[in-house]
């Protein structure tokens, strides 16, 4: 009987210890907002664009005073300010990126703006002084469908999906006070179509700066690109065209780290699934090829402490997304969270990191149906 007691005090205590594990595994992951319709910040495709210290800036992209969505300001708990609401005359947003110089917040809208075409805007960073600094268009000696990838000597970078000579986008640059808007190259179709956000590479003591970017199709075999070039257009290449066989549609941002490039794509060569990637001087290496089970559509991706970190847009076992880990090399391939689309939302969107923790996004779902901002401790 003692024998019995005592196997079933021991039973009894190894499932409160696995219930511990188990509660403690899920405690790393919690929604500090859910946005909805009657949110201040708007509702729908919740993005972190930027991060200055800790306070998060983000772009929603309906709702708001106008309807048309807002720029918000978050801090790590989870308290909300709306720093600028979108009006009719600067249009929706849509999907935006930002960037911080000089006492000033860059922004750059894929949609919305007189034309429907994206604009890029500055403002303070508490949201004074906002202003719209271009308009997006499809005309062949502009751009269109905007994104930024930063900010050097006084002169905005960044792509645009449309436009351009040839129509298949462009990469630009302007002045920070709106002048001088120059297109430094346009994409043929061979080259690549629809680049999406590049990154600026500050220069080094060995190196200039250089833009890294990608484009989602075109390329020799219209499976996209990756590609370089120089800040002043020249210098243009393409560092891989994908096949197919490596995963077609390459994703953006790009992740660097020790002359290393990472990223992934939302197709693949077996599962069609996406995979995550490797570009260095040795050449390119598919390092993971999802396969549905360990989920599908991997985007929003991060380096954080010599691991990337990202997110999919959807699992088998859920198809509203999941939290994954792998190291740079390959190896460690790991789900951390499977999004539950009721209260954590669901639909990637986007990262950020402070102090060693995950802020993201989901694009919609969650209590309030409008999407979720979430942290995660790994």
């Amino acid at each position: 009987m003692r024998s019995q007691l005592k196997r079933t005090i021991s039973v009894a205590g190894l499932a409160l210890a696995c219930l511990l594990v188990q509660a403690a595994a899920l405690a790393q992951f919690s929604v500090i907002y859910s946005f909805g319709t009657g949110s201040p910040a708007g509702y729908y495709y919740p993005t972190f664009c930027l991060r200055i210290g800790k306070t998060l800036y983000g772009t929603t992209s309906y709702g708001g005073q106008y309807g048309n969505g807002t720029i918000f300001t978050m801090d790590t708990s989870g308290i909300v300010s709306v720093v600028h609401p979108f009006t009719n005359s600067d249009g929706s947003v849509g999907f935006c990126t930002m960037v911080n110089s000089g006492g000033w917040i860059y922004g750059a809208a894929v949609y919305g703006g007189a034309n429907n075409q994206g604009f890029i805007f500055r403002m303070k960073p508490n949201g004074s002084l906002y202003s719209v600094l271009f308009t997006g268009s499809t005309d062949s000696t502009s751009t269109g469908q905007l994104f930024i990838a930063g900010v050097l000597n006084g002169v905005i970078y960044g792509s645009g999906q449309q436009g351009g000579v040839y129509g298949y986008g462009t990469v630009w640059s302007m002045r920070t006070d709106g002048s001088n808007f120059t297109l430094l190259h346009s994409f043929a179709g061979t080259d690549g179509i629809e680049p999406a956000q590049p990154t600026l590479v500050a220069p080094s003591r060995y190196t200039a700066p250089v833009l890294v970017g990608g484009a989602e199709s075109g390329g020799s075999s219209d499976n996209g690109v990756i590609y370089r070039m120089n800040l002043d257009g020249s210098g243009f290449a393409v560092l891989h065209a994908f096949d197919g066989s490596d995963g077609p549609s390459p994703e953006f941002p790009q992740v660097l780290l020790g002359g290393m490039l990472f990223g992934d794509c939302r197709g693949g060569p077996s599962y069609n699934r996406g995979t995550v990637w490797k570009l260095d001087g040795t050449g390119f290496t598919v390092l993971h090829q999802f396969s549905g089970t360990d989920g599908a559509d991997p985007c929003a991706q991060l380096l954080l402490n010599g691991t990337l970190y990202g997110q999919t847009d959807s699992t088998a076992t859920s198809g509203t997304g999941e939290i994954y880990s792998i190291v740079p090399n390959g190896s460690g391939f790991t789900i951390l969270h499977v999004f539950n689309p009721s209260v954590d939302g669901w639909g990637a969107s986007s990262l950020k990191d402070y102090n060693g923790v995950l802020y993201g996004t989901a694009s919609n779902g969650g209590v309030n149906g409008g999407g979720t901002a979430f942290k995660f401790v790994p």
